[in-house]
C-alpha cells in the first residue's frame, strides 16, 4: 500500500527501509523494552516483582556476573507451559542482549 508493490514482490527491502520488524523479533523488542521499563521504575509493579537481577540474590553478590545487569531465568517444571510464562521468557530476551544495551540500566533500589 505505501510502496505500491505488488503482491508478488519480496517484502524484505520494504521492511529494512521501513524499518518495520518482523512479528518474532517485535515481540523480542517489546518484551526488552517492557524489561528495561521496569528495570526502571517505570513499568508495572506486580511485573517488575517477577523479576530479580543477579546482585539481588546474596549468594551470587561475589561472582563476575554480579556486575552485569543481567537477571535470574526462573527453573518451571513444564517446559510446554511454564517456558511462556512471561518472567522466563522476558529475561531469557533480556540476557541475549550484548551487554553494551544492558549496561545503561539504573537498577530501582525496591
Amino acid at each position: 500500500m505505501i510502496y505500491q508493490a505488488s503482491r508478488y514482490d519480496h517484502v524484505s527491502s520494504l521492511l529494512k527501509e521501513l524499518h518495520w520488524l518482523r512479528v518474532p523479533e517485535r515481540i523480542e523488542f517489546k518484551l526488552c523494552a517492557l524489561v528495561y521499563k521496569c528495570l526502571n521504575g517505570n513499568g508495572p509493579a506486580y511485573i517488575a516483582d517477577s523479576l530479580q537481577q543477579v546482585t539481588d540474590m546474596q549468594s551470587r553478590r561475589r561472582l563476575r556476573s554480579s556486575s552485569s545487569s543481567t537477571l535470574i531465568v526462573l527453573v518451571t517444571p513444564r517446559a510446554t507451559l511454564g517456558d511462556r510464562a512471561f518472567p522466563v521468557v522476558a529475561t531469557r530476551a533480556w540476557n541475549s542482549l550484548p551487554d553494551y544495551v544492558t549496561h545503561h540500566v539504573n537498577p530501582v533500589v525496591r
